[in-house]
């Protein structure tokens, strides 16, 4: 009898775009994978790779299970799709790319070039009583909702006088 033909399918992820997040500020995303064929699509797994500076909190799916950032979708019908809401916080001031992609399904795809999809995140200032680290590990408490450190990040350095009173500027 042989293996069984199962078909060819065209599955597309996509996922949305955030503005500027604060650290310790949790923050959601959008996946949404698409069957685009006339054809049941099945056994359709995604995966994802978050920045070092991003941890995952949870995830609500329309349909099948989400588990240490891997969504086993399950099988999606004729022109459907499924969506899931994935909860990130900043740990610390970073920028780069959530990437989520296709990791497993049963057939051929005709187009594997949105089989992923990337959302870039930037997390460029922080919250007041926030703990965060500055290049060299040095440990810094945040006393206000600003973008203070931002730019030591890339090299560059601006002073912001956030309270009244004496201070003194080593380094």
């Amino acid at each position: 009898l042989g293996a069984p033909d199962f078909g060819v399918v065209d599955v597309a992820v996509s996922i949305s775009s955030v503005t500027a997040r604060t650290v310790g500020t949790p923050f959601t995303l959008t996946v949404i994978v698409t069957n685009r064929t006339a054809s049941p699509a099945t056994g359709l797994v995604l995966g994802n790779t978050l920045p070092a500076f991003l941890q995952g909190n949870s995830a609500s799916v329309s349909q099948g299970s989400f588990s240490a950032g891997r969504w086993s979708v399950g099988d999606l019908p004729a022109n459907g799709s499924a969506t899931a809401t994935v909860s990130l916080t900043g740990t610390n001031l970073g920028q780069g790319n959530v990437i989520v992609s296709i990791i497993g399904r049963d057939q051929q795809d005709s187009d594997l070039n949105n089989n992923a999809a990337l959302s870039t995140v930037t997390a460029d200032r922080t919250a007041a009583g926030a703990l965060f680290y500055l290049p060299g590990n040095t440990p810094y408490l945040s006393r206000t909702n600003s973008p203070f450190f931002a730019g030591i990040l890339n090299g560059s350095f601006t002073l912001e006088d956030f309270e009244s009173g004496a201070f003194n500027i080593r380094g």
